[in-house]
């Protein structure tokens, strides 16, 4: 998950000192009701339409429902991460969101029985994506209603006074103006009026935030808070089935991808302790394979790999080895690759040579903080040394199967920024060199898109440099969260001023670079409908001007891709097609000799 929950690549928390108060409001039970369980898609008749022609991979996005995640602990210590709201406000905050979200967000047992009775609906994958596109609107409509009950249902929100004032008019960061913001985000009856309510509090906020006035701006910045928040939970109490549809919707109106790669996060050693979310990780892969065959190709998982949680497992902290953990997901269950979280708190390689205390106030548990007993006889080595030896492994398993990975890029979502600056391009520099030829997508392209960023342009130029080198020949980075390309502008120009920039100065970067979405994570911007069609338009601009490059377009929306995954030949595609053949326990398999999955159709393989 990338670019998520709060944490933009602009700060959207300076200066809010001014505006915080001591917080103040009894205790009482986080919730008092519970929503009734979501009802599934129901089998209804369809009709197959005529999908696009132009082939589309999104290398990068996201389906997630709210139960997969630790909540709670990620706005506590990574949204809040420059402690810019008071303690106990976050922690009513964070807590109450996290509670309700995993109590009424449709579980594990109740997406898999509505996976069943849509895998009964029709043997055709093509169909029964129809059907859900058809009932996609009330299934949205639905889980707004839910997450309205949900939330408005906590008890510490029940309690409020009707006249409790909140953040937006008050001006003042309390737990009681902090929870009547929340309460009145959801007051809409409807999702369409909810939007509307939505959309106007932003306008309000961007005009705060652009205000000369520092405490209006303040002001602003404490409010963006809550734009992001409450819509990214609004967002997730809602089948994975239907988020899928709700995907294929939203660029397009009939399907907006041939091939979602989703990625999935392992956040549970960093942020909670080995505590895994209502859903874990193990579950949601199950489902994911589950959800690939379903849509009949349509969407395939990056399985997470953390080191941390592999250190744990040698150490005999963790029950289960995250190394063991993809290498299954990725042979048996569908997963097309890896997905690695850096900021979280590792270098993509090279933890040895930092600092002995890197980690020293990363909130780990203490047996981190000292040399690490494998129980093997051998001597004990310190973390970092132990970061590096996980991560080691993953990649000679990778470059030995040839299986692709991705990884966060951004110095974005981490709980400092030295863990953020886990990230930069300099350690997977390390792990090329140590690691040639690693199959290798670099996640927002070091804030690609961002002249905003504090690394901008050089973190993108960088990893760029990479893809020149022989050890980065199968390097490759993706637009993800690109939100400019809906304005079009930038701090520094255009957008696709910026492409043109690199792609002048890089023969290889235009076979490198991939389309991606970070959907269901861009979704906090709005109007995110004309994403897909306002990059076609930049491409083709960039293909007809004098010295354009042809089909640079094909390459950056769907080639490219192909290319970094292994679709056109290879293990990947062996891995998928086995995978077909077998499907899953719920599922049953995919037959491609009848119902070949799209993206198979334009590759030609």
């Amino acid at each position: 998950m990338d670019k998520q929950l709060g944490i933009s690549r602009r700060s959207l928390l300076a200066r809010l000192s001014s505006i915080v108060a001591v917080p103040a409001l009894s205790g009482c039970r986080l919730l008092v009701v519970r929503v009734p369980p979501p009802t599934p898609p129901a089998c209804t008749p369809a009709t197959t339409p005529t999908l696009p022609t132009e082939f589309v991979i999104d290398a990068h996005c996201h389906v997630f429902n709210g139960s997969d995640l630790p909540v709670a602990p990620f706005l506590e210590r990574v949204f809040n991460e420059n402690k810019s709201f008071p303690g106990p406000v976050m922690d009513v905050i964070a807590n109450l969101l996290q509670q309700s979200v995993w109590n009424d967000a449709p579980n594990a047992t109740q997406e898999i029985q509505a996976i069943t009775e849509m895998m009964k609906c029709n043997p055709d994958p093509a169909v029964r994506m129809a059907v859900l596109r058809e009932q996609v609107s009330g299934k949205t409509e639905e889980g707004y209603s839910r997450a309205q009950r949900s939330i408005r249902g906590a008890g510490k929100i029940k309690s409020l006074k009707a006249d409790a004032r909140p953040l937006s008019s008050s001006g003042v960061i309390t737990e009681e103006s902090a929870l009547a913001e929340i309460r009145d985000r959801v007051q809409p009856t409807t999702y369409a009026e909810y939007k509307d309510l939505r959309n106007e509090k932003r306008a309000r906020t961007r005009a705060k935030k652009d205000s000369k006035d520092s405490a209006a701006e303040a002001q602003g910045n404490a409010e963006s808070v809550f734009d992001s928040v409450v819509d990214y939970i609004v967002q997730n109490y809602q089948y994975r089935t239907v988020a899928v549809s709700q995907y294929q919707t939203t660029f397009h109106d009939v399907q907006s991808a041939d091939l979602m790669v989703a990625a999935l996060v392992d956040y549970d050693w960093w942020l909670a302790g080995g505590k895994a979310p209502k859903t874990n990780l193990h579950k949601q892969v199950d489902l994911m394979s589950q959800i690939s065959i379903l849509t009949g190709g349509q969407v395939h998982a990056l399985a997470p790999f953390c080191p941390l949680r592999e250190v744990a497992h040698r150490a005999r902290k963790s029950k289960w080895s995250s190394l063991q953990f993809v290498q299954d997901s990725v042979r048996s269950k569908g997963c097309i690759g890896v997905k690695l979280y850096p900021p979280m708190g590792f270098a993509a390689y090279g933890n040895s040579t930092l600092a002995a205390d890197t980690w020293s106030n990363a909130e780990l548990p203490d047996w981190t903080q000292k040399n690490i007993d494998y129980h093997d006889g051998k001597p004990t080595l310190p973390l970092g040394k132990r970061l590096d030896d996980a991560l080691g492994a993953l990649y000679t398993w990778c470059i030995a199967e040839d299986v692709p990975v991705m990884a966060h890029t951004s110095m974005t979502n981490g709980t400092s920024e030295k863990m953020m600056n886990m990230a930069r391009a300099e350690f997977w520099q390390n792990a090329l060199a140590n690691f040639s030829g690693l199959r290798i997508s670099f996640g927002h392209m070091g804030d690609f898109s961002d002249p905003a960023a504090k690394t901008y342009p050089q973190q993108a130029q960088l990893f760029a440099s990479l893809m020149e080198t022989s050890s980065g020949s199968n390097a490759f980075g993706d637009a993800a969260y690109f939100d400019e390309i809906l304005t079009g502008q930038t701090s520094m120009g255009t957008l696709e001023g910026q492409f043109k920039m690199f792609y002048a100065g890089s023969a290889t970067f235009r076979n490198r670079m991939m389309y991606g979405t970070d959907w269901n994570l861009l979704v906090r911007e709005g109007d995110i409908g004309p994403y897909l069609e306002d990059f076609e338009k930049m491409f083709d601009d960039m293909q007809s001007m004098p010295g354009g490059y042809p089909g640079l377009k094909a390459q950056f929306l769907a080639g490219n891709a192909a290319t970094w995954l292994g679709l056109k030949g290879g293990r990947t595609l062996d891995r998928l097609r086995t995978f077909y053949a077998t499907g899953t326990p719920a599922t049953g398999p995919l037959d491609i000799s009848v119902y070949r999955p799209l993206w198979m159709k334009k590759l030609g393989v």
